[in-house]
């Protein structure tokens, strides 16, 4: 079963998700968090955003999601060297870490890898 966590992008929050509401062909419709507020498929994009979890782990263990920001000092290529990647799912459907110079799939990298922030909360 695939996780999620979601991002409030008008209040800058995390939500906790109590339920998910799919209907039709497993369509998302909206999105119930712990605090019963309902945030509904109409403004996905726009007032919140859906985020998948990779199943993967950085290497403290922690679960990396889309849209995190991870740093991997390790890739031996002086090109990447100092970049911060963020984590995206290719159409082929793998995870990849990826930046403005490039990226790698995730899961050739991700016990080297190194969650630093995420798309919305961390500046460069």
């Amino acid at each position: 079963m695939p996780k999620f966590r979601a991002w409030d992008k008008e209040e800058k929050i995390w939500l906790e998700i109590k339920c998910l509401g799919l209907w039709g062909d497993n369509e998302l419709w909206y999105l119930e968090t712990e605090d019963d507020k309902h945030y509904f498929e109409d403004d996905l994009g726009v007032k919140w955003e859906l985020l998948q979890s990779t199943g993967l782990k950085d290497k403290n263990g922690v679960e990396i999601y889309e849209g995190d920001v991870v740093k991997h000092d390790s890739i031996p290529n002086p090109f990447f060297e100092n970049t911060n990647f963020e984590i995206v799912q290719a159409r082929t459907g793998e995870w990849r870490i990826d930046s403005m110079r490039g990226g790698s799939v995730l899961a050739f990298h991700n016990h080297q890898v190194e969650i630093i922030g995420n798309k919305f909360e961390y500046k460069e």
